[in-house]
């Protein structure tokens, strides 16, 4: 999982199922530093099919889908 964050923030990154359940721990859960970063996620105890990756970051959140294929 790839983010860029401008300013030095609390950073929360999950991944939840379509049903709105968090899928095993938060993948980022701590304060960041600016800068860019590429988060390894590891997928391999998860069925395929659709998830959602919300992120926070201070006053900022997005919500990014993703589509899970083994």
């Amino acid at each position: 999982i790839d983010f860029s964050i401008p300013e030095r923030t609390k950073v929360t990154i999950r991944v939840i199922n379509l049903l709105g359940e968090q899928v095993g721990a938060a993948v980022v859960d701590e304060v960041k530093d600016a800068g860019t970063y590429s988060i390894p996620f590891d997928a391999d105890n998860l069925p395929s099919g659709t998830y959602i990756c919300n992120m926070q970051a201070g006053d900022f959140s997005a919500s990014k889908q993703m589509m899970l294929v083994k």
